[in-house]
């Protein structure tokens, strides 16, 4: 009678621990999966294009390039130099439509009970040239911003309105080389510096995704070519379901740009642009610096390229 009631209850024991629910796992490492797509922003990567507006620039007024720089007897250089995107070289081609910058989320961001997620992020891939050439005594200069080196890592702050849509802030640091190359000078050699622009925290700008699509993007999207030597070296996840810098309009995420103001539910900061400025004052500063652009020595002014249609591998 004893091991009969033994038996039984090892049995009862064995069906309550197959009848537990999935929540109950004490694993934090299974919460994204277990909480499902749409509270969760999974890893992957952001694109940007940056426009040719004169608003993207790099401002030597105080920190001056030295004498002798670009060639024997050229004066210091303290002037203004606006960027525009240069383009990525991808395989296949055309794949991150048209975009000159690449941040990546290195983290599945999990919304918590007050909506907010956070991910650590850094730069991917960077790819400015200059509008116009750079005069000088030595003739003009083609200028080229690349990424240098290892990158820094930041931090990215996602706030969720709904499950579809919100708004993100981040900060953003680069290790990158200017290049200067003489535009029709024969046997004349190319020029570089090395730059470290730790840029100041942007406002919130919005974030937005289909409804029904919040997957993790696909690992084997394409390559780029992140360091400007022509081969497409660096594999890349899709762009995914995350789009920073659109809005959800009619259920469809949408530049902010393209939609009437009075159709957009937040505030008027969703339709600011991305920018990011390293201030001439200091960063305990930066709430009344952030929208001068004259007060910036480097400033990033990129904007989000829309949803990417699939590309044929």
């Amino acid at each position: 009678m004893k091991r009969s009631f033994l038996l039984a209850l090892g049995a009862g024991i064995c069906l309550a621990l197959i009848a537990l629910p999935a929540s109950a796992s004490s694993n934090d490492d299974d919460r994204p999966v277990l909480l499902g797509g749409e509270n969760v922003i999974y890893s992957g990567i952001d694109l940007w294009v940056t426009p040719a507006d004169g608003r993207t620039h790099s401002d030597f007024a105080e920190q001056p390039l030295p004498a002798d720089f670009f060639c024997e007897g050229s004066a210091p250089f303290s002037g203004k130099i606006t960027f525009k995107g240069g383009g990525l070289n991808t395989v296949p081609a055309n794949a991150i439509g048209g975009a000159d910058t690449i941040i990546e989320r290195l983290d599945d961001a999990v919304f918590n009970s007050e909506g907010l997620a956070t991910t650590r992020i850094r730069f991917l891939a960077l790819s400015l040239t200059s509008i116009e050439p750079i005069s000088t005594e030595c003739g003009q200069f083609q200028a080229d911003i690349r990424l240098q080196g290892e990158q820094p890592l930041t931090s990215m702050h996602i706030q969720r309105r709904d499950a579809h849509s919100g708004t993100y802030s981040s900060t953003l640091s680069v290790n990158a080389k200017l290049t200067f190359t003489p535009l029709g000078a024969e046997n004349a050699q190319p020029r570089s510096i090395s730059q470290q622009v730790r840029f100041a925290p942007a406002q919130a700008a919005p974030w937005a995704r289909t409804p029904g699509q919040a997957t993790r993007p696909a690992a084997n999207y394409a390559r780029v070519d992140v360091d400007g030597d022509g081969q497409a070296e660096t594999v890349i996840p899709s762009p995914g379901d995350f789009h920073p810098g659109l809005v959800l309009h009619n259920g469809v995420p949408t530049k902010p740009g393209s939609i009437a103001q009075g159709a957009l539910l937040s505030s008027t900061a969703l339709a600011a642009p991305a920018c990011h400025c390293q201030p001439q004052l200091s960063f305990a500063e930066e709430s009344t610096t952030i929208n001068r652009v004259s007060k910036c020595h480097h400033l990033h002014c990129p904007s989000a390229p829309g949803v990417l249609q699939p590309v044929e591998n």
